[in-house]
């Protein structure tokens, strides 16, 4: 169980680790893009957003298989809820 907190923790600071470092860097970075019109710096700016953002969200997918992998008595219970059958 601790090795699977472990991991699922590991793996949630290092997907939200962009998205944070991103809302620090465009706060500083907005006002000047916003002034000088540059949309080729906004619109790529708005693209990383995407990227860092489904990054983030990515830890929501690949926590059910860090579950799977590293806690049998998670998979146990999940085979069985599969296969319908009673516990």
């Amino acid at each position: 169980m601790t090795k699977m907190l472990v991991i699922c923790t590991t793996f949630f600071l290092l997907a939200t680790a962009p998205i944070s470092t991103y809302f620090v860097v465009e706060s500083y970075l907005r006002p000047g893009y916003e002034e000088s019109g540059n949309y080729l710096a906004l619109a790529k700016r708005d693209l990383i957003w995407a990227a860092c953002y489904l990054f983030g969200l990515s830890n929501y997918c690949v926590n059910f298989y860090l579950y799977t992998a590293t806690n049998d008595r998670f998979y146990k219970e999940f085979k069985a809820l599969i296969h319908c059958q009673p516990r």
